[in-house]
């Protein structure tokens, strides 16, 4: 019975490990020193977002932390600028769009709930509008 119970604590705890994996924040200065390990990976970092473009087709913005700063390219909301966010998402050595070759994080699509606020979504040609006000 003692053994049946330490082998429940251990599978516990080795999943505990595995999903804490990808919540942990990853310093952005740590991702730009090691890019070609982090390249293609998933990350979650939380900073501060310092600027917000809205292109035709893609939207970025640039969220900083204590150890620097990086873009973000998503489908999702735009944040507003000043705002205090996480953002969980993949790394892209080599984006490119342009002619213009970045690193960046492409953040991972968020259906029904983004960044604490719920919301619905209809699709107009190629932009996403929120129906909550």
């Amino acid at each position: 019975m003692i053994l049946k119970f330490n082998r429940k604590i251990i599978f516990v705890i080795i999943i505990v490990i595995l999903s804490a994996n990808y919540n942990c924040i990853t310093p952005i200065k740590v991702i730009k020193k090691k890019k070609e390990k982090f390249n293609n990976r998933k990350v979650a970092i939380k900073g501060r977002v310092i600027s917000v473009v809205d292109l035709n087709d893609i939207n970025t913005f640039t969220i900083k932390d204590r150890t620097g700063f990086i873009t973000v390219v998503t489908k999702n909301y735009l944040p507003k600028r000043g705002e205090t966010i996480k953002v969980k998402g993949v790394v892209k050595d080599k984006y490119r769009y342009s002619r213009n070759i970045m690193l960046v994080i492409v953040e991972k699509k968020i259906k029904y709930k983004q960044r604490g606020r719920l919301r619905i979504e209809t699709k107009t040609g190629n932009r996403i509008k929120n129906k909550n006000n």
